[in-house]
C-alpha cells in the first residue's frame, strides 16, 4: 500500500500534534484539521507532510458520505494524495489524511476544491467548496546537519 493509502490511527505522532482547528465553515459544513503537519522524508530523502482533516455536517440528520480534495491552484508547487476517508464513529463526519509533496517553491497557503456527497433521509447531493490548506513552505523545512 502507498503511504497516502494508509490510515494513521489514534495512536500515530501526527494525531498526537495538537488539538483540532477550524479551518472553514459555512450553512453546510464544518471542516476542523490538525493543529501542525507532520513532516517526515520519505525513503528517497524527499520531504512529505501529512495533514489530518475532518468534514462534519452542520446538520446532525445528514451524514457525510464522501469527501474529495483537489488543489485548485496547478502552480501551488505540491503534489496532494489523499487517504480513503475514515469515520471518526460519528455518521455525520467524515476525516481523511492529505499528504503533501513539495514539487517547488511556493508562497502562501495552497488553495484546495472540495466536494462533499451529502446524504439526508429523503436524498443525496453534493456540496462544493475551496478552503486554504493550513500548510506553508515552512512546512517542508528541515534543519541542516551540524558539522
Amino acid at each position: 500500500a502507498s503511504p497516502a493509502s494508509a490510515n494513521p490511527g489514534p495512536s500515530s505522532k501526527a494525531s498526537a500534534r495538537g488539538a483540532k482547528v477550524e479551518i472553514f465553515e459555512d450553512r453546510r459544513v464544518k471542516v476542523l484539521c490538525q493543529d501542525g503537519a507532520l513532516a517526515a522524508p520519505d525513503c528517497d530523502g524527499r520531504v512529505r507532510v501529512a495533514v489530518a482533516f475532518s468534514v462534519y455536517s452542520r446538520s446532525p440528520s445528514v451524514r457525510v458520505r464522501e469527501v474529495v480534495l483537489s488543489l485548485a491552484d496547478v502552480k501551488a508547487g505540491l503534489s496532494v494524495e489523499t487517504s480513503t476517508p475514515y469515520s471518526d464513529g460519528d455518521s455525520s463526519s467524515l476525516s481523511q489524511w492529505l499528504h503533501l509533496e513539495l514539487m517547488d517553491i511556493f508562497l502562501g497557503r495552497p488553495l484546495a476544491q472540495v466536494s462533499v456527497v451529502l446524504k439526508s433521509k429523503d436524498a443525496s447531493f453534493t456540496h462544493t467548496f475551496e478552503l486554504r490548506l493550513p500548510v506553508d513552505i515552512t512546512a517542508f523545512l528541515r534543519a541542516l546537519p551540524s558539522a
